[in-house]
């Protein structure tokens, strides 16, 4: 998910405004869909506490991705590029959150 927003972010001026919402259905809806689902399972990996953490972020994300796909829809331009960074902020919070519970996960184990 994040390297495609990435790509995007570099591509918005070249790529046509309306085209975003259409490659947001086309690649990233079942990535976002695919990760809530994992919740459950999350939860037993990482702790509610962990977890609560990453998923504020990707909570944050989504909506923000929704944001982009009606920003394109409507032809906003600058609300598409404002929303691409704004939401790949935070899906970079979400890993770094994930990756900060992964390591506390495997230095525990250590004892």
């Amino acid at each position: 998910m994040r390297a495609r927003l990435q790509l995007w972010q570099t591509d918005v001026g070249r790529l046509p405004v309306h085209e975003v919402h259409r490659r947001i259905d086309e690649r990233l809806s079942d990535d976002l869909a695919r990760f809530a689902e994992l919740r459950e399972s999350l939860i037993d990996a990482f702790g509610l506490a962990d977890l609560a953490a990453v998923m504020t972020e990707f909570a944050l994300a989504e909506r923000t991705i929704n944001r982009i796909w009606s920003a394109s829809a409507d032809g906003y331009v600058d609300e598409v590029d404002a929303c691409l960074q704004r939401a790949a902020a935070h899906l970079d919070l979400a890993i770094g959150r994930l990756d900060t519970a992964l390591q506390a996960r495997a230095g525990s184990r250590r004892w």
